[in-house]
């Protein structure tokens, strides 16, 4: 009876032994399994994140442009003009003056245009060559050459613009332009392939006051059809 008991409780220390082994290595095994899962949700993750943030760099530009256009139309008030803003552009008020912006996806890829008033001393005649030397030595003493000179037309009235080159990348241009009679500056900055645009916004701004109805002629009065002769 001894040895039986004794070799029954051997079986079941045995038996004991043999099942904490098992419970040992299914717990490591899920152990294991939910590592692996935990990694995987990460490794997906990121690769999410990485998907939405060359997502957001690709359509973010046009992202804003488009919500911009969707509040605003096509055109950016400021003072008495209305200026055109581009698709793929957007405008923004800055230290009093509007800057008009391309949106790029590409840094090197950029160009703003900004308009501001002009502050003179009106009892003065406006002096071209004297405007264009100090424009000129401004732009040269920023690393930029001079190009051309040329004329606008922005309302009607006559205006003046000046074209700089960066001197170690001539892909880069500067664009000054004023017009006298309207007191007002215009500016472009950026890669010369969205030159043309700045063109076209000249080309398109108005006033946003409408000109002077002509007087209409006044009804004659009763006085007026039978004169009193006297």
């Amino acid at each position: 009876m001894l040895m039986t008991r004794t070799d029954n409780d051997m079986n079941g220390q045995f038996r004991t032994a043999t099942g904490g082994g098992r419970d040992k290595t299914w717990r490591k095994l899920f152990s294991y399994e939910r590592l692996h899962r935990s990694r995987t949700r990460i490794a997906y993750s990121l690769v999410s994140l990485a998907l939405l943030t060359i997502c957001g760099l690709f359509f973010l530009p046009e992202l804003v442009s488009n919500v911009w256009h969707l509040i605003h139309g096509s055109s950016a008030k400021f003072h008495e003009w209305v200026v055109p803003v581009p698709r793929g552009w957007w405008a923004f008020d800055r230290d009093g003056t509007l800057v008009i912006q391309k949106m790029q996806r590409d840094a090197n890829d950029d160009a703003v245009v900004i308009l501001a008033p002009m502050v003179f001393d009106q009892s003065q005649v406006f002096d071209y060559e004297k405007w264009k030397g100090a424009i000129t030595r401004s732009k040269v003493a920023e690393g930029y050459q001079f190009l051309t000179g040329y004329g606008i037309t922005l309302d009607k009235q006559e205006g003046f613009c000046l074209s700089f080159a960066k001197t170690k990348d001539n892909t880069r241009v500067s664009i000054t332009c004023i017009v006298p009679g309207r007191h007002i500056f215009i500016g472009f900055d950026g890669d010369k392939a969205w030159s043309s645009s700045f063109d076209t916004i000249i080309q398109q701004v108005r006033t946003s006051v409408p000109p002077p109805s002509p007087e209409q002629p006044t009804k004659p009065t009763e006085h007026t059809r039978n004169p009193v002769i006297g």
